[in-house]
């Protein structure tokens, strides 16, 4: 009898989800890394010259679900910034927020909080905003890390549209997986 039930252990141990295969994707110009799950996110093959990389969750039907993107820009506001990017957090957020303005679209909380990935000040953003032409709550989810390097604004973004949950403080699916992929970012020193 015990040999039966170690090997259905086995059995369901072999036939079980496997483990996720993380890819970690580094930009070197910048010290920059993080990870994904190879089996759910899939680089996005459609060119864009401001982007580092985007990666993209897609639906059975090949529809996107939700995106992450690494993008670095140089700007004045970054050289400006340089070094005080949790005492800037309300001027970047409301740059950030503001940067979505459209009629069209209702903001339904937007929450930022000062971190440190390594030793690297950010930014954490969450923002959500609602379709007001649509009388139930589709809009987007926004989670955006933030922060300024060597004179460029560099930020990891991951958006998710679709319909969300009430109450807004409350997480989806989706947007736990961008949070993942969120959590994987790190910075050389």
């Amino acid at each position: 009898m015990r040999g039966a039930i170690v090997a259905s252990l086995i059995l369901l141990g072999l036939c079980g989800p496997a483990a996720a295969d993380m890819v970690t994707f580094r930009d070197a110009e910048r010290s920059v890394a993080f990870s994904y799950d190879d089996k759910l996110w899939h680089p996005s093959d459609q060119p864009n010259p401001k982007l580092i990389i985007r990666i993209e969750r897609r639906l059975l039907d090949g529809k996107p679900m939700a995106i992450c993107q690494l993008r670095a820009l140089k700007s004045d506001y970054a050289t400006a910034i340089e070094g005080r990017v949790h005492e800037e957090r309300e001027q970047i957020v409301s740059r950030l927020v503001h940067s979505t303005d459209r009629p069209d679209l209702e903001v339904v909380s937007s929450e930022s909080s000062d971190v440190t990935v390594g030793s690297q000040p950010m930014i954490e953003l969450r923002h959500l905003v609602k379709d007001r032409s649509i009388n139930w709550p589709f809009g987007g989810t926004f989670l955006m890390l933030y922060t300024v390097r060597a004179g460029e604004e560099i930020m990891l973004q991951c958006d998710h549209v679709g319909p969300f949950e009430r109450p807004p403080e409350k997480e989806g699916f989706a947007e736990s997986e961008m949070r993942a992929v969120m959590k994987t970012l790190r910075f050389d020193e």
